[in-house]
């Protein structure tokens, strides 16, 4: 559904989702700006190296996560200390939200004028169309090329 076929593709990282019905459903999600973003489910999970599971290949890596938090699940990778790490990223996912958030509300006032700029080039171009329209039935009605069924 991507508008510019130019663009460069989204990288996908590999997610397990551990539910809370005890299933392990494996799938790929586009990264956005140190997320995981599922969009179908309105979800995010916070990308740790830490958490980041090798596979036997080497070549891709996969992020195990549970449905009910944003923070990834340790399954045992190096030594860490739980509760301190869970501490750290919960602060690193507050502070990402809010420049995320801080850069949306900056970028608001630029595309609500290109939105308004683009909104009036519309109007502009559907008035002329009408008038145009108007134009072309007056000068058909008065050469007497148009007849009206009453």
């Amino acid at each position: 559904m991507a508008i510019n076929p130019f663009a460069k593709a989204k990288r996908r990282q590999g997610v397990l989702i551990f539910t809370e019905d005890s299933r392990i459903v494996e799938d790929t999600f586009p990264v956005n700006r140190g997320y995981v973003v599922d969009a179908k489910e309105r979800e995010a999970y916070f990308i740790d190296a830490e958490a980041l599971i090798k596979a036997q290949t080497g070549k891709v890596s996969i992020l195990p996560v549970s449905e009910r938090s944003a923070v990834p699940l340790y399954l045992g990778v190096g030594n860490v200390k739980w509760g301190q790490r869970v501490k750290v990223l919960n602060l690193h996912l507050k502070t990402i939200a809010q420049e995320n958030l801080e850069k949306a509300l900056a970028a608001l006032p630029d595309k609500a004028s290109k939105d308004k700029i683009a909104d009036t080039v519309r109007l502009v171009i559907l008035l002329f169309a009408i008038t145009a329209v108007c134009l072309i039935l007056a000068g058909l009605l008065s050469s007497d090329n148009l007849k009206l069924p009453w």
